[in-house]
């Protein structure tokens, strides 16, 4: 645990928006949220860091903070699509009946998170640069269902885990930030 104080600013969202393709459901985009992503992602980095004691406190007035965590989600994709087979199985008389099958993938599912997060000092000196990053790719084909069912806990296991990397990173600069 690092003896200080932090003050968590509220995350950017810098995250690139796509034109929508038809066809792609995506889990992280609005209304998938009761909130925006970035109060979303700001809480959930509070709760954690609180939970893990990676600070002696995270507290909510900005002057009585030792330092000032700012932070980006430069990305935070989860997608579900039809894959290339499914379309070929479905245009092709072939591919109608021997698609339910033969376990062809139908479905694929990605998820892509990625957050920066900077830690300053009262001063507003930087003090050090963080990253997490996670992703994964799975595919479902008609029998898998429960994996689409489940694809949002997938999405949650890659943001524990970015989270998790800017945890140790911070964790692994503990001599230079409890001075």
């Amino acid at each position: 645990m690092i003896n200080k104080k932090v003050y968590i600013q509220e995350f950017k969202d810098l995250r690139i928006k796509k034109r929508k393709r038809e066809n792609v459901y995506s889990l992280t985009d609005a209304p998938s949220f009761s909130k925006e992503l970035s109060s979303e992602v700001t809480n959930a980095i509070r709760a954690d860091f609180s939970n893990n004691l990676v600070f002696k406190s995270i507290t909510k007035q900005l002057d009585s903070a030792d330092y000032v965590l700012v932070g980006e989600i430069t990305n935070f994709n989860s997608t579900i699509r039809p894959t290339t087979a499914l379309y070929v199985s479905m245009y092709s008389i072939v591919g109608i009946f021997l698609t339910p099958f033969s376990g062809i993938s139908i479905k694929k599912m990605e998820a892509n998170i990625e957050l920066n997060m900077k830690l300053y000092s009262k001063d507003g000196i930087l003090v050090g640069t963080y990253t997490g990053h996670s992703s994964s790719i799975d595919r479902a084909s008609l029998y898998q269902h429960q994996k689409l069912v489940n694809f949002h806990k997938q999405t949650n296991t890659d943001f524990t885990h970015a989270v998790l990397q800017i945890r140790e990173q911070i964790l692994q600069d503990v001599s230079k930030l409890d001075k």
